[in-house]
């Protein structure tokens, strides 16, 4: 056994893998052979269905002919019929020829010399000719008048069986048989025929052309079908001067025969084996059926008969099939089609079995050769394939097995491969010499590598611990920053307080200096009034400027306590909301009016006004001393930065002179400024809406106005935490959103929005965001 044969490399899986190949490679040429050979029957199919239908039509061509012939002779015959009836007797050879026969009959049983059977019809009914009536003369003599009528229909439809006028006494038909083979009687079963009882006037009053359905020939022809005319004569005694629209009598009717034999000629031949073409009437009738019905039959068949096994097709369902297409209907091929002039159908089945298998043995031939042609190329490219690829793939891959066992040499097996394949031999070769090299070089990469990753895990390890103490120190740091910004947020809170309270100082000085004036006045009055009673020389004039006098001064008195009583009120109020932390009911607009009030020392010695626009009481459960904390540090911020003492004022024009203030504007020579606190409620939310039409402030500084220690004044005494103060209460106390737009030059609003309907808990508040977006000042709230 050879090396190659023992390498397990080359000796199963390769070959195995190579077999694999070859078998998909068959299976997939056989799938694709039957996915063509799929489309080719079915293709086959769809010629199968086109040639049906080109059979019915083929069907109709032929008889589309026999019936407008047999239709135009019926036509002919009824004319010259009524033609004689109305116009007289004419003279006729045959008139002498009539016999009387046994029964109180006559015929036209002996026939005169040179005429023939074929030539004229038999003329018999009821009477004796010699007695005949004028209307009986006349219906004898259209009898007679019909036979060349008769002999050019037989001519022109050879399928046609019999040609006859049928009257209520009297039948003559043609080609001439004797009488005893259909005498008439009164009681005659010919006058129960559908060819004379369908042109009565009460069936047929349109007098048309009609078609009977299938019955058994009296005459012995078997199963026929007869296309009948009724014949009516004139009303008019003088037969001679009556108009065609006198025919107003009816005389009985004419006729043609067809046997369902003639009807079969017509169609055979037109279909091959196993499809079945059949005529059939109004009434589910086989007509004409090549190799299925025959005039011999005993009964007639109808259309549920004569389906093709396993396939239901009622006279009901031939309504539902298209006209002149092929369908697959439960089963079977269908084709139908009208028959013009009559009311039959022209229906065609073939179970869609023998279709499929027509069609599979049309492409049969053809796949078998193409399947042979293939199976031979495949058996040969696979001999190919082992010889030239196979074969020397197996001996590169033992020659790879022994360069990677070590082996210089290859482990041979090189004396077989053909010459093509000997370079890539010595490329394998060379691309093991160059493995071996690197092989040897990464050993010593990788020594030096491992010295160099220890090197540097050692000085990492160093690096790692002094970050680690740099990182201590930091949050170290970090904590005291965040322990000192509290303070300084307390102490802004404190120093606001202390603002008020000096102010409130200020505020209640002025009136109780007054009210102590009074009071001195008054004291002075009473003495000098005391005296005056005293000494008896009391005036009328001293006691009216006493009363005057005390009266001024108790006004006074009482207006100037009354106004430091509401400022302690205020102030009380104020201070107290601030000290504690409770949820009340308030009324939102009245509760910034107070605070407005308490500040009264901080904004008196400025000449803005502080208004308050609210259109009524805003009811809401919130935190008042927090609302407080905000619209004193957006007073304070209004103050300094929205009026600094360089403003020269607002030159737009203002609406907002109607809305009550909170605190009377001072008198100053330096411009008025107007801020207004909007209070509104929206659904389950309070907005707080301050406005000013101060100096405004850049896109710039708006992007950091709620960031603690941002200050555009820290030389003059901005700490930069009044309104991130505001910022932290709204939206962690009040648990609300505050934004700000402005821009320079015109003015500032800052928005509020709260819920009406505050958290029982305290919040912590969010993280201080750069604003962004538009800074127009005059831009309303978003709900």
């Amino acid at each position: 056994m050879s090396r190659m044969a023992r390498n397990p490399l080359v000796s199963g899986d390769f070959i195995s893998g190579h077999t694999r190949i070859v078998m998909v490679s068959v299976a997939v040429v056989l799938l694709g052979i039957g996915i063509l050979a799929a489309v080719q029957i079915a293709q086959s199919v769809t010629a199968c269905k086109r040639e049906a239908a080109s059979s019915v039509g083929a069907a109709l061509l032929r008889l589309q002919p026999f019936v407008a012939g047999t239709l135009n002779h019926v036509t002919g015959m009824r004319m010259r019929a009524e033609e004689v009836l109305a116009s007289g007797s004419p003279d006729d050879p045959l008139w002498g020829a009539f016999v009387p026969v046994p029964g109180g009959r006559f015929a036209l049983d002996q026939l005169p010399v040179g005429v023939g059977p074929t030539t004229t019809g038999n003329c018999t009914g009821l009477g004796d000719p010699a007695a005949f009536t004028p209307e009986q003369r006349r219906t004898v003599a259209a009898g007679l008048a019909l036979n060349p009528l008769f002999r050019m229909a037989k001519a022109n439809l050879p399928e046609a069986a019999w040609a006859y006028l049928t009257t209520p006494w009297c039948i003559h038909i043609h080609p001439w048989r004797p009488s005893k083979d259909y005498a008439f009687w009164t009681d005659s079963a010919l006058l129960s025929q559908e060819f004379f009882t369908g042109a009565m006037p009460e069936r047929n009053p349109g007098r048309t052309v009609f078609w009977t359905a299938a019955y058994v020939d009296g005459a012995g022809l078997g199963l026929m079908v007869t296309c009948a005319a009724p014949v009516y004569a004139p009303l008019s005694a003088n037969p001679a001067s009556a108009a065609p629209t006198d025919h107003a009598r009816f005389v009985g009717s004419v006729a043609l025969d067809v046997t369902l034999d003639g009807l079969n000629k017509l169609l055979s031949g037109i279909v091959g084996d196993g499809a079945r073409l059949l005529l059939i009437d109004p009434g589910g009738q086989a007509l004409a059926g090549p190799g299925l019905i025959s005039s011999k039959d005993p009964v007639i068949h109808t259309l549920d008969q004569l389906v093709p096994a396993g396939t239901k097709l009622a006279m009901g369902d031939l309504a539902e099939l298209p006209e002149g297409l092929a369908v697959t209907w439960d089963g079977s091929l269908v084709v139908r089609s009208s028959v013009p002039g009559t009311s039959w159908q022209l229906v065609l089945m073939e179970p869609i079995n023998r279709v499929v298998m027509r069609a599979a043995g049309d492409v049969l031939p053809w796949l078998v050769l193409v399947l042979a042609i293939v199976i031979a190329a495949l058996a040969a490219a696979a001999v190919l394939i082992r010889r030239e690829f196979v074969q020397p793939a197996q001996a590169l891959v033992t020659r790879i097995s022994g360069l990677s066992g070590g082996d210089p040499a290859g482990d041979g097996a090189s004396d077989v491969v053909p010459g093509t394949w000997r370079p890539w031999f010595a490329k394998v070769g060379d691309a093991f010499a160059a493995k071996r090299d690197l092989l040897e070089h990464l050993k010593q990469a990788k020594s030096s590598l491992e010295a160099q990753v220890a090197a540097r895990t050692s000085e990492l390890s160093a690096k790692s611990e002094e970050l680690s103490q740099k990182n201590g120190e930091l949050e170290q740091a970090l904590d005291e920053l965040k322990a000192v910004q509290s303070s300084l947020i307390e102490r802004e809170k404190l120093a606001s307080m202390g603002i008020m309270v000096a102010g409130l100082a200020h505020e209640i000085n002025t009136p109780m200096g007054v009210a102590m004036t009074a009071a001195s006045h008054l004291a002075d009055a009473a003495r000098r009034f005391a005296a005056a009673c005293a000494s008896g020389q009391l005036m009328r004039s001293q006691v009216e400027r006493f009363v005057a006098e005390s009266a001024e001064s108790a006004r006074l008195v009482e207006s100037n306590l009354a106004r430091a009583a509401q400022l302690v009120r205020s102030f009380k109020r104020v201070s107290a909301d601030q000290a504690r932390a409770e949820r009340q009911d308030i009324d939102v607009a009245a509760y910034v009016r107070e605070v407005l009030t308490s500040l009264a020392a901080m904004t008196a010695h400025h000449p803005h006004r502080f208004l308050v626009d609210s259109s009524g009481p805003v009811q809401a459960t919130t935190w008042p001393g927090a609302i407080a904390q905000v619209v004193t540090s957006l007073v304070e911020n209004a103050l300094v930065h929205a009026f600094p003492a360089d403003w020269t004022g607002d030159k737009r024009s203002s609406t907002w002179s109607s809305i009550d203030p909170a605190e009377p504007p001072s008198a100053s020579s330096r411009p008025t400024g107007t801020v207004v606190f909007k209070i509104e409620r929206r659904s389950d939310r309070v907005w707080i809406t301050y406005r000013d039409n101060g100096v405004g402030m850049s896109e710039e500084v708006r992007s950091h106005i709620f960031e603690p220690f941002f200050t555009t004044r820290r030389g003059s005494g901005g700490t930069g935490l009044g309104l991130y103060v505001a910022y932290t209460v709204v939206t962690g106390t009040l648990g609300g959103a505050i934004t700000c737009a402005s821009r320079v030059g015109g003015g500032t609003t800052i928005t509020i929005n709260l819920p009406a309907e505050a958290s029982i808990s305290l919040t912590p508040a969010k993280p201080v965001p750069r604003i962004k977006g538009p800074s127009n000042a005059d831009s309303s709230p978003k709900t």
